[in-house]
C-alpha cells in the first residue's frame, strides 16, 4: 500500500492508490476533492492522531509531519477568570466551571440537577458584561423553567440587568424590549424552546441576538438533541435548527444539561453542533452517525452499537465541564428547586368558575359544588393535577367520583420532561397527594407504589426493592409514605402535589434525608403557574400549618 500525504495551510491532502482508498476514507473529517482526485481533511488533533497511527512515516511529507507535531503539542492559552464580586457565595466546583469556560467562546456545562449550573451561567454572563464582551444574554429553556430564570437572576446576578420573558401572544412586548437601549445594564431575554417550533418566537430571538453582542445559553440542552430532518437537500425547520441559526448570530454560545445523553452518543451531535460544528468536525448528522455509530436492523436504520468513542470523547473533552451532585464537596445537604407549567384551557375555565361566589363548575354535564373555602382549595388542587372531582349520590348518600380532564395534562408532561433530563442512575420519589394522581403516575412510569391497603410484607418488599441499587428507579407515594420509612436510595424528590400541612412536608423530606444518606438530596416542586398552586407552596415555605393558612384565606378573600 502506498499513499502521499501533504499539507496546505490548514488542510491535509491525501492521495492513495485506488485499492488503498479505505485508509483515507476513514480519516474522521475527510472529503473527496474530485478536481484534484484526492482526499482533503482539516488539520486538527483528531485527524493528526489518526494519520500518524495509520500512515507510514515515508508516506507523510516533512511539512505534514511538522503540522502533526505542532497540533499534538499545542496547548490553548487559558486566560484567568476575571475577579468579580459575587452576589451569592460560589462553591469550588462552580468557580472551576467558570475558569474552564472563560477562554473558549463556546462551552458545555454538564452539571447535575442541584449543582448550580444556572448560577454558573448567570455569573459567566455577568463577567463577560463587565469585560465589555457582551451586552445581552439570550436564554432558551423549557417552558417549565422560564419562570425560574427571573428568580435566579434576582438572587445571583451581581451586575445591573433587566430581563424579559417572552410569552405566547407577547410578540409586541418582546419587539419593544429588543430595541430598548440601556448600555449600563445587561439585557436578558428568556424564550421557551418549545415556542421555536412554530410562530414568531424564533424570528424575535434572531432579531434580539443580531441586535446585540449576545451570549446565548440553551438550558436543558437535551431538548435540542434531535437532529433536524432534511428534505430536498434542505433542513426542515425545527427547534434544534432554529437554535443553531440563533447561535450563528451570537459571540458566545453555551449549553447546560445534567444528562446530555439520554438515548446514546448520537444525542451529542445536535448539542455540540449548536456550540460549534468544528468541535465534532461534522456539520452533517449522517457523517457523524457513520463515524461514531454502528447501524443494523430493518433497512440498516437502527443504531445497534458505537465505534470510535474514545476519539469522540477526546474531541469534546476540552469543551465541557461535567460534575455530578454525588461528587461535589461542600454542597448543602438539602437543595430546593422549582419547575412551572401552565394550565390547559379547560383547567382555566374550571378554576375561574369554581372561584366565583357560587363555588360551582361543570364538565361534560357533571357538576362540582363546594361548600367551604377549604373544600374549594382541595378541589383546586385536584383540577390543577388533571382530575375533575364531580358530585354523585349513591345509596342516598352524597359523594364524588373522578374524571380525567380532557386535553393535555401539563403537570404530567412537565414531570416526564424532568425525568428525561436527569441521570438514569438517579433514584426518584414522586409525591402526590391524591390517589388518582398516584395511580396515573405509577402507570406512566411502571414505578413502585407505596400506598394504603398494602400488607406489611408488601410494604417491606417495596422498601427493599427501592433501596436496592439495582432495583427500580421510581417510587410513587402519598400519605402512606409520610412517616416511618427510610428511602435514602433517592437523591431526588419531586412533588406533584402537596398537602397544606407543613408537618407533612417536613416528614416527607426526612424519608430520604436522614442518617445513612451520603449525598445531598434535591427537592423539586412541580408548580402550576397559577396563584392557587403558588399560594400553597408559599404557605409551606413560611412553615404555616393548615389552620393558619385557612385563617389567612378567610381574612383576605381577594386573594382567592
Amino acid at each position: 500500500m502506498t499513499a502521499n500525504l501533504t499539507v496546505d495551510g490548514d488542510t491535509f491532502i491525501v492521495s492513495t492508490e485506488f485499492f488503498d482508498n479505505q485508509r483515507a476514507k476513514d480519516i474522521p473529517d475527510r472529503n473527496w476533492w474530485p478536481v484534484h482526485n484526492c482526499w482533503v481533511a482539516p488539520v486538527n488533533k483528531t485527524n493528526a492522531i489518526y494519520i500518524e497511527n495509520t500512515f507510514k512515516a515515508t508516506e507523510i511529507d516533512s511539512d505534514a509531519i511538522e503540522a502533526i507535531r505542532a497540533i499534538k503539542e499545542f496547548t490553548p492559552v487559558t486566560e484567568p477568570f476575571p475577579g468579580m464580586t459575587y452576589k451569592t457565595e460560589p462553591m469550588a466546583h462552580q468557580l472551576e466551571a467558570l475558569q474552564r469556560a472563560w477562554s473558549p467562546s463556546e462551552f458545555a456545562f454538564f452539571m447535575d440537577m442541584g449543582t448550580g449550573k444556572t448560577w454558573t451561567a448567570i455569573n459567566l454572563a455577568g463577567a463577560r458584561f463587565l469585560e465589555g464582551q457582551i451586552n445581552a444574554l439570550a436564554v432558551v429553556c423549557p417552558t417549565s423553567v422560564k419562570p425560574v430564570w427571573p428568580d435566579e437572576l434576582e438572587h445571583h446576578c451581581s451586575v445591573p440587568y433587566y430581563a424579559h420573558v417572552h410569552e405566547a401572544g407577547g410578540n409586541a412586548g418582546t419587539q419593544a424590549f429588543t430595541v430598548i437601549k440601556e448600555p449600563d445594564k445587561l439585557k436578558v431575554l428568556i424564550v421557551g424552546v418549545e415556542s421555536l417550533s412554530q410562530g414568531k418566537a424564533w424570528t424575535l430571538l434572531n432579531e434580539f441576538c443580531e441586535a446585540h453582542s449576545t451570549m446565548i445559553v440553551v438550558d436543558e440542552s437535551s431538548t435540542i438533541k434531535t437532529p433536524p430532518k432534511s428534505k430536498g437537500g434542505k433542513i426542515v425547520p425545527s427547534r434544534t435548527s432554529r437554535c443553531w441559526d440563533a447561535a450563528e448570530l451570537c459571540a458566545y454560545r453555551y449549553i447546560m444539561s445534567g444528562t446530555p445523553i439520554t438515548q446514546g452518543i448520537q444525542d451529542l451531535f445536535a448539542q455540540f453542533r449548536f456550540l460549534n460544528w468544528e468541535i465534532l468536525g461534522n456539520k452533517n448528522y449522517y457523517s457523524f452517525k457513520a463515524r461514531y455509530t454502528v447501524s443494523g436492523g430493518f433497512q440498516n436504520k437502527k443504531i445497534i452499537g458505537y465505534k470510535n468513542v474514545d476519539e469522540l470523547m477526546d474531541r469534546i473533552r476540552d469543551s465541557q465541564y461535567s460534575v455530578k451532585i454525588t461528587d461535589v464537596i461542600g454542597m448543602p445537604e438539602q437543595v430546593y428547586e422549582q419547575r412551572f407549567c401552565d394550565l390547559n384551557e379547560t383547567q382555566k375555565r374550571l378554576l375561574v368558575e369554581l372561584g366565583m361566589k357560587t363555588m360551582s363548575t361543570t364538565l361534560d354535564g357533571k357538576t362540582l359544588d363546594c361548600e367551604t373555602i377549604l373544600e374549594r382549595m382541595c378541589r383546586y388542587q385536584q383540577i390543577v393535577g388533571g382530575h375533575f372531582p364531580y358530585g354523585i349520590v349513591k345509596d342516598d348518600k352524597p359523594g364524588y367520583e373522578i374524571e380525567v380532564i380532557p386535553g393535555k395534562n401539563p403537570k404530567m408532561e412537565a414531570l416526564m420532561e424532568i425525568l428525561d433530563t436527569i441521570d438514569k442512575d438517579r433514584k426518584v420519589i414522586i409525591w402526590a397527594r391524591f390517589y388518582p394522581e398516584q395511580k396515573m403516575i405509577q402507570e406512566a412510569l411502571g414505578a413502585l407504589w407505596y400506598r394504603g391497603g398494602l400488607t406489611t410484607d408488601e410494604r417491606g418488599q417495596i422498601n427493599r426493592d427501592f433501596q436496592d441499587p439495582d432495583g427500580p428507579r421510581y417510587l410513587v407515594s402519598g400519605a402512606a409514605g409520610y412517616r416511618g420509612v427510610t428511602w435514602t436510595a433517592a437523591t431526588l424528590n419531586i412533588y406533584y402535589s402537596n398537602t397544606f400541612s407543613y408537618d407533612d412536608r417536613e416528614q416527607i423530606e426526612r424519608r430520604s434525608w436522614r442518617k445513612g444518606q451520603p449525598h445531598p438530596v434535591v427537592y423539586l416542586d412541580l408548580t402550576m403557574n397559577h396563584k392557587i398552586d403558588k399560594q400553597i407552596l408559599q404557605a409551606l415555605k413560611m412553615k404555616e400549618d393548615l389552620a393558619n393558612y385557612v385563617d389567612q384565606q378567610l381574612r383576605n378573600p381577594s386573594s382567592q
